[in-house]
């Protein structure tokens, strides 16, 4: 079916197109997003300083995965170059030119960089020479381009080419390879490049990796994704009052015969932004709960049961400074400075997250121009991310040992509520970690003890979401409830030392 319908559009569009109004990069800054669903969107942007020119990412993190499924069976050496994802290098009239990343040290083991012909004929084809050194060490292959087709639609044309790996005797073959941690397989003989006269480049393959290439599509302008007039540090650490964070976070050992977990539940109550100093300055209500498990082989079951619960007030402090890779906006990149000793964050839309991966031990520096691939063993996988206002780190880790991650499982912000939230936890860690005081309730006014000199209160409802905080200083004629529906209440009441609660039907 595919070489009949090249059959037909070779017969309606016969003759070579001139193409010098198809620019590849047509916008300031685009997002790509490959195949795989909730994947990394990867950043096709353009310097702030030199018009056209494109900005280099940190591939550190994309190597990172590529590197799981490399074989290491022939001895050699193998290094990544610095590029754009797309392995994109440059165009001159109107052919554009993507070089694979992948290098070795012997000079007589190269690959051709892909040449996108714009000025093609229809079915018209062009031959690339290129070595696989990593599977296929002394292999000889060539990469056919083709361009397929020309789609018109009343706004716009758009040129299509398909790709076909052949071997050294120049016969067709697959070449499926794998190096996701899932094990996802990606062969570019499914792949398609489209290039539109008024959009740009709409897919492509990442030719920066290639053989081992995703298919990318365009996503759409940065600027109509993310907010680029703020830079990623506030839009990941800025709060408001109110805003509530429940946190998972686990950790096993023994390959898994033992974990431990913490339930966390953190409010703010209060936050600051000191821009003389770069800093925020963070009120927090934090709440956690310890649970510890050990599996015994001979019941086949988990000992598991509960610890501990504690309450908190804590005052975070959180230096702009000190996040040099967040402290950054488009056009300026997704990291400080884009080179291997930036994080090279990567945007997840689908979360709203900056996601850094790191493959242990595989990998290492060698320069300012390389990174080199070392046939280690496995040490284990980290990803890292920052969600937009949720004002901390996450992380998420694989290792030989076994899982270990902190997660968010609940969040309830002024834009933007998901997950399921500790609401029968929170009960349990109310009355674990905090002293029962009785307060005296008159009409619609709760009055305090006066034998302790409390620094603030605050007000729950039974599922544990804050609903107000008061400090000590305003709450000395009581505090009014009768702006409560009627209902069963916590009030928390702490004096720099220990937390009181107070369950109360309005």
């Amino acid at each position: 079916m595919k070489n009949f319908y090249r059959l037909i559009l070779g017969c309606i569009f016969p003759f070579s197109l001139f193409a010098q109004d198809y620019a590849p990069f047509p916008y300031d800054s685009v997002f790509f997003e490959s195949s795989i669903p909730n994947s990394d969107l990867m950043p096709v942007v353009k310097s702030p300083n030199i018009p056209n020119k494109l900005q280099l990412i940190n591939n550190y993190p994309n190597l990172s995965k590529v590197a799981l499924g490399f074989n290491y069976s022939w001895g050699m050496n193998y290094y990544m170059r610095p590029s754009h994802w797309t392995g994109y290098s440059y165009s001159p009239q109107n052919v554009l030119y993507f070089c694979n990343g992948f290098f070795t040290g012997d000079p007589n083991v190269y690959s051709e960089c892909i040449k996108i012909d714009l000025d093609n004929a229809v079915l018209e084809k062009d031959t690339i020479l290129f070595v696989d050194p990593i599977r296929h060490f002394g292999d000889q292959f060539y990469l056919e381009v083709q361009y397929d087709s020309l789609i018109e639609t009343t706004l716009d044309t758009i040129k299509q080419y398909s790709f076909q790996i052949l071997d050294s005797n120049f016969s067709e073959i697959n070449f499926d390879v794998g190096y996701e941690l899932d094990t996802l397989h990606f062969n570019v003989n499914n792949q398609l490049f489209q290039i539109s006269k008024n959009n740009g480049i709409l897919k492509c393959p990442d030719f920066a990796y290639f053989p081992y290439t995703k298919q990318y599509s365009l996503k759409g302008k940065v600027k109509d994704i993310l907010d680029i007039e703020t830079d990623h540090f506030h839009k990941v650490f800025e709060l408001e009052p109110g805003d509530e964070i429940h946190t998972r976070t686990f950790g096993s050992g023994d390959v898994g015969r033992t974990f431990n977990r913490y339930s966390r539940k953190i409010v703010c109550t209060d936050q600051e932004f000191d821009s003389s100093a770069n800093v925020y300055y963070t009120n927090y209500d934090v709440w956690t709960r310890y649970d510890k498990s050990v599996f015994s082989y001979y019941t086949m079951i988990a000992d598991s049961g509960f610890v501990y619960s504690i309450y908190e007030e804590i005052i975070d402090t959180i230096y702009l400074d000190a996040y040099e890779d967040l402290n950054v906006k488009i056009p300026n990149g997704f990291g400080s400075t884009n080179d291997y000793n930036s994080k090279g964050f990567f945007y997840r839309d689908a979360s709203e997250t900056l996601i850094y991966f790191e493959e242990y031990v595989f990998l290492y520096m060698t320069g300012v121009d390389s990174i080199e691939l070392f046939s280690v063993a496995d040490g284990g996988q980290e990803m890292d991310y920052y969600p937009f206002g949720l004002a901390n780190k996450f992380w998420d880790n694989k290792t030989v040992w076994g899982e270990a991650y902190s997660k968010p499982v609940y969040v309830s912000t002024s834009d933007t509520t998901w997950g399921i939230p500790f609401s029968d936890a929170f009960l349990d860690i109310v009355e674990n970690s905090t002293a029962e005081l009785v307060f005296y309730i008159q009409n619609t006014t709760i009055f305090p003890p006066t034998d302790i000199a409390f620094q603030d209160f605050r007000i729950y409802d039974i599922s544990g979401k804050l609903l107000n905080y008061y400090k000590a200083s305003e709450s000395e004629t009581g505090i009014d409830i009768s702006q409560y529906e009627k209902g069963a209440y916590i009030l928390v009441a702490y004096d720099g030392k220990t937390a009181y609660h107070f369950k109360f039907i309005r």
